[in-house]
């Protein structure tokens, strides 16, 4: 990793830092294979990832240009859905760095004796970026679970 001022980047081979950027911070070199977009990051009490330049992300003190994201123009020829899909892809990476990773326990709730409750474990599935896809999820699987029960 290096930094000029409040710039950072991460170097790569091939892909330094002015490799598709001027000096005015404008793509002057396209890539033959790649749609470029420049990322920037906001770094204070945690890493925020973006490809816009809206606050906080033009921030002078905790933020900067760290690098690009490359989206294969092969597998997106459109530019407009390949910012798209480097939308989503900053996204996840959004929910990654901010620890928003969930998962689910779908348990088989039982009566006991005494009238106290046993739960048994029946599945689990971890890693899902968002908790509402963590949510959907595991009411599917609890779904599938119920209707094999009522079968």
């Amino acid at each position: 990793m290096a930094f000029d001022k409040r710039n950072f980047w991460v170097e790569r081979k091939g892909y330094e830092k002015d490799t598709f950027v001027g000096e005015d911070g404008l793509i002057e070199n396209p890539h033959p294979d790649y749609h470029v977009f420049l990322l920037r990051a906001y770094i204070h009490s945690g890493v925020a990832l973006s490809l816009g330049t809206e606050y906080p992300f033009n921030d002078s003190w905790d933020s900067g240009w760290i690098g690009y994201v490359l989206v294969s123009k092969a597998e997106w020829p459109d530019p407009l859905k390949a910012r798209l899909a480097a939308l989503a892809e900053v996204e996840t990476w959004n929910q990654y760095l901010s620890g928003d990773i969930w998962g689910y326990v779908v348990e088989k709730v039982e009566s006991c004796d005494l009238g106290h409750e046993h739960a048994t474990e029946m599945d689990s599935c971890w890693g899902f970026y968002g908790e509402e896809t963590a949510k959907e999820a595991g009411e599917a699987l609890l779904k599938a679970y119920q209707e094999e029960v009522a079968a």
